[in-house]
């Protein structure tokens, strides 16, 4: 009985961060509103050097959710007034998160019909991963969650040559944007 309720409640949350989640293929530049740009670019996700970026969503300001897949790769709106990242997740056998203690921004161009190359990030997450008790608990458990789990920095390069062509091949040519390199800082910049 207790191995269910422990399924259940770890299910529901993970179902719940999923549903919310935007994907690579779910961009649609044809799509973008007003008050949105296009951001592209890679984040990569390693857990003590194993690659976990497939098992891993970011968070952008205004509650933007991100899923990963195995490339990294990151074509998405983003809302011009709050463009950044804000938080990290990631499900191992319970969901774990990191919050950056300031917003990692991304300068977006003025220019209105541009896809803002953001960089490729290489997160390195260390921690202890396994079972959460405050997953048992639901919202309840989340109230008693100690905060950040273990501990998280992250690097950015310039591989627009190695990035843009999947953007471009994809969405691109046939909005036919331009491109800027809106390089975003580092965790150790901050």
């Amino acid at each position: 009985m207790k191995q269910k309720i422990k399924l259940s409640f770890l299910t529901i949350a993970l179902l719940f961060i999923s549903a919310c989640a935007t994907k690579v293929g779910d961009f649609k530049a044809n799509e973008i509103e007003d008050d949105e740009q296009a951001i592209f670019g890679r984040i990569k996700v390693k857990k003590y050097d194993l690659d976990i970026t497939q098992n891993c969503y970011v968070v952008f300001e205004g509650a933007s959710t991100y899923q990963l897949d195995a490339t990294g790769l990151v074509f998405h709106r983003i809302n011009t007034e709050s463009p950044g990242i804000v938080e990290f997740r990631c499900k191992d056998t319970s969901p774990y998160h990191f919050q950056l203690p300031k917003m990692a921004s991304i300068p977006l161009s003025k220019a209105k019909n541009t896809a803002n190359y953001f960089g490729d990030i290489t997160v390195t997450w260390n921690f202890e991963g396994g079972f959460k008790i405050s997953t048992l608990f639901g919202a309840l458990g989340a109230a008693f969650d100690s905060g950040n789990d273990g501990a998280l920095s992250f690097q950015v390069e310039d591989k627009f040559k190695e990035t843009s062509p999947s953007f471009h091949r994809l969405h691109g040519k046939t909005a036919r944007m331009k491109y800027v390199k809106a390089l975003i800082s580092s965790a150790e910049d901050k």
